[in-house]
């Protein structure tokens, strides 16, 4: 009875693997990304998950001898689970949509017995298969059949790593050029680590280009400095002054412009100041500063809006997760990041703790999609751009640097005071692990916008993010208002087809005093979209304090405003990065001098421009 139990487990959870393995590579052949990771999910987790289930058919067949009821409980859950409930689902599909809309706990739910059904139909149906293949008189079963299984899933997973790992089919006759923009990145801190043997990418590339120390220009401000360096002018002249510009307020061509003038194609992930995105012969996501989910073309736009619902702090209901995961295997994140994504998201909620991880692990899985619109584009400009080294930088200075911080207590430095050097090697990671597939011919840039230093006197670093979710359901507007987070603003606008906000609810929102104080809670605004923007004021006190709402609710501020105080300890300073590699470029050139107005031209030259 046990061996015959283990083997029916044991052949139900290998064949719902294999599935969902051949799932996985017609969506992404790139996914296994590792043999040894592949072996572990998809034959150790069916190999674990196998235990339990013998002991729970054992168990059931304790309750009913002669297993009636448990080959009746299997036969309904197979019908339920395998034909009655997709098609339910899909018929009901919009009256679903409606019903869930605003309710995240009864969609995880809904979402969970669906899956269980849908899963255990599965094993249902592997059960049914496995037991004809039984021998009754002997009572063994046919090994032969999890076996089988599991040295196709053996096969494959080594099959999948040689897949991924094989290079872009580029064109070599095109002179294609790739930018990585690292922001705050600092020579000091990339020699400090390739000296310990460390950030192999950064060495590699240093030692096959050329490396330049590169001059910024003031002010130091990123959104500035990263629109003169795609246009190879300054701020007086490309129209870009402040954090919160967009496209439209700059005023000059910018390198991928210059391609597309000349009949070439461009592919831009996070570069900053591209929001709104326009039409473009290739992609276009933007990232830093963006005021809402819009990409080109619109169907990349769940880049954006996993960020943001991140960034909101906004429920993790598990149907939106799922289709945001099917939706990343199927642009190229690989079975690596899905794990350190698991990872991450069961981590704390302590801002500053989980400031680094969740911002790793957004830099791998842009990473990931970088890498497939490349293939699937084949540009003959691309930029990937993540400022993960600066952030860091700015709050975590002072664990790096413990001795001019005397307020850092030995056990902090300990506990944070590798975050900025391991923000430099998941980049350097992220970034080596795209450049194994880039033909040689390929022109490749690495830069920063500048660098970053210990701060003089620390900053208040404290930051008011609004919970979206939770405020657009507060104030009863969340299924006509959309909201996105942008630092501590929220830009507020109509949802799809819901017209626009009135002016009555910003005014109110405007007005909305502290219960307490009487002081306003809200700073209100305009854009020139005519996005509402949220901000909560700087100048007054929220934590432990209520608002009254419309409806004459007294509930608390905490409830919709998460208040940090992770101060600032670094700055940025003047002394950019740049390494270029090129068939035009002479190797192991070191100690070239350069400003940030250079980057554009250098570019256009390496691609055959004027």
């Amino acid at each position: 009875m046990l061996i015959r139990s283990f083997y029916c487990a044991l052949t139900g959870t290998l064949s719902v693997a294999l599935l969902a393995l051949f799932v996985l590579f017609g969506l992404n052949e790139r996914f296994v990304d590792s043999a040894t990771l592949g072996w572990l999910v998809f034959l150790g987790l069916p190999l674990l998950l196998a235990v339990p289930a013998t002991l729970i058919t054992l168990a059931a067949g304790a309750l009913a001898p002669g297993r009636p009821r448990v080959h009746g409980a299997v036969s309904l859950t197979l019908i339920l689970g395998l034909f009655v409930l997709p098609v339910t689902l899909f018929l009901m599909r919009d009256a679903l949509a409606e019903f869930l809309l605003g309710s995240p706990g009864l969609t995880n739910l809904l979402t969970g017995v669906a899956a269980v059904l849908l899963l255990t139909g599965l094993y249902g149906l592997t059960r049914v298969l496995s037991r004809a293949l039984i021998d009754d008189e002997s009572g063994r079963g046919r090994w032969a059949v999890p076996v089988a299984f599991a040295l196709v899933i053996a096969i494959a997973c080594p099959i999948g790593g040689f897949l991924s790992s094989r290079p872009l089919a580029l064109d070599k006759d095109k002179p294609v050029t790739v930018i990585f923009g690292a922001d705050g990145v600092s020579w000091e801190r990339i020699d400090e680590l390739t000296e310990k043997g460390e950030l192999p990418a950064w060495k590699q590339l240093q030692e096959e280009g050329a490396r330049i120390d590169m001059e910024s220009i003031e002010p130091l401000m990123s959104p500035i400095l990263w629109t003169t360096i795609a246009s190879g002018m300054g701020a007086d002249k490309h129209g870009v002054h402040t954090f919160y510009a967009s496209s439209a307020s700059v005023e000059v061509p910018r390198i991928w412009d210059v391609v597309e003038q000349n009949g070439g194609r461009a592919g831009l992930l996070g570069w900053p100041v591209t929001w709104p995105p326009r039409p473009i012969d290739g992609f276009m996501i933007p990232s830093l500063f963006a005021r809402g989910p819009e990409t080109y073309p619109p169907e990349l736009s769940f880049v954006r809006e996993l960020a943001m619902r991140e960034k909101g702090r906004r429920t993790r209901d598990m149907r939106s997760y799922a289709i945001y995961g099917i939706r990343c295997v199927q642009y190229g994140v690989k079975l690596s990041t899905l794990v350190q994504a698991v990872e991450v998201l069961r981590g704390t909620d302590d801002y500053l703790a989980s400031l680094s991880p969740r911002r790793f692990l957004k830099l791998k899985i842009h990473g990931d999609i970088f890498l497939e619109l490349w293939e699937r584009e084949r540009p003959d400009f691309v930029t990937f751009y993540n400022n993960v080294p600066d952030v860091t930088s700015h709050y975590f200075w002072k664990y790096f640097e413990p001795e001019a911080f005397p307020e850092v207590t030995p056990e902090e430095a300990k506990r944070f005071g590798d975050a900025i050097p391991e923000a430099y090697r998941q980049y350097d990671s992220v970034m080596g692990n795209i450049l194994r597939y880039v033909p040689e011919h390929v022109n490749i840039v690495v830069l920063s916008d500048h660098g970053l230093r210990a701060t003089a006197t620390q900053t208040d670093g404290t930051i008011r993010i609004i919970r979206t979710e939770t405020f657009l359901d507060r104030f009863g507007i969340a299924d006509v208002i959309q909201g996105i987070n942008l630092a501590s603003r929220v830009y507020l606008r109509p949802s799809a087809g819901k017209g626009t906000i009135p002016t009555a609810f910003a005014t109110m929102l405007d007005d909305l005093a502290i219960d307490e104080t009487g002081d306003r809670l809200f700073q209100i605004s305009e854009d020139d979209w005519g996005n509402v923007i949220v901000d909560v004021r700087r100048d007054v006190d929220v934590a432990g304090f209520h608002v009254t709402l419309p409806s004459g609710e007294s509930i608390p501020i905490d409830d919709f405003v998460e208040e940090t105080h992770a101060k600032v300890s670094g700055v940025h300073h003047p002394r950019a990065t740049l390494l270029v590699r090129g068939e035009k470029i002479r190797r192991g050139v070191r100690d070239l001098d350069a400003t940030i107005l250079d980057v554009a031209p250098t570019v256009l030259y390496l691609m055959g421009y004027p």
